[in-house]
């Protein structure tokens, strides 16, 4: 019995498209970045490109697409989330990366 409201209680919540929660380690607030690269942080500039390579792995898992050969170089990637938080300066490079991808999507 515990097996089974286990297994409906799994159903309901992973068949739910409108349940979303998430937790975001790592990413900076626009206004950092664009801190960092007015100074040529270089240490910056990799952390943001490792972070969004990882946010895009995990995002092709969760909507089981494969964008590899969609994806930019590194280099025109960290420009797309600068120029993203140049525009949104109040937004965070989690929403940058995401905005990236939806558009690569």
């Amino acid at each position: 019995m515990k097996k089974l409201l286990a297994l409906l209680f799994s159903i309901f919540f992973l068949s739910s498209p409108s349940v979303f929660a998430s937790t975001t380690v790592g990413g900076y607030s626009c206004g950092q970045l664009l801190q960092y690269d007015k100074n040529n942080n270089i240490t910056a500039k990799n952390v943001v490109i490792n972070w969004f390579n990882g946010f895009t792995s995990g995002m092709n898992v969760a909507v089981d697409k494969n964008l590899v050969n969609k994806i930019p170089d590194h280099e025109s990637v960290y420009y797309a989330i600068v120029k993203y938080c140049k525009d949104n300066p109040l937004s965070d490079t989690q929403e940058a990366s995401l905005d990236i991808y939806l558009t690569l999507k």
